[in-house]
């Protein structure tokens, strides 16, 4: 089990979010990126374990971007959740965790 050592409040507001990338515009890419990271962090906040099918079917997002958003929900501008990874032979299943 990986896990990410933070300490979260779920709800708590974000502190000046931002996104990077060397193809992040914030005029065509925040409002959607912030939007998948709020159904991300509202879906995870009941601490299901789910895979990332799991997660981008629900979030209605790509796999890959259920991905990027959970990461994101540990950095310290999302909140600095703790996200644990788990894995049950060839599948990862990820849970938000109250610390």
């Amino acid at each position: 089990m990986q896990q990410t050592e933070m300490n979260f409040d779920i709800g708590k507001a974000y502190s000046k979010p931002t996104f990077g990338g060397e193809s992040y515009e914030p005029t065509k890419d925040k409002e959607r990126l912030m939007s998948q990271v709020d159904k991300v962090r509202e879906l995870m906040s009941d601490g299901v374990a789910r895979t990332l099918y799991e997660i981008s079917a629900k979030c209605g997002c790509s796999e890959a971007s259920s991905s990027a958003r959970l990461r994101d929900l540990r950095k310290a501008q999302f909140g600095s959740h703790v996200i644990d990874r788990t894995r049950d032979g060839n599948t990862f299943f990820y849970r938000m965790v109250k610390k």
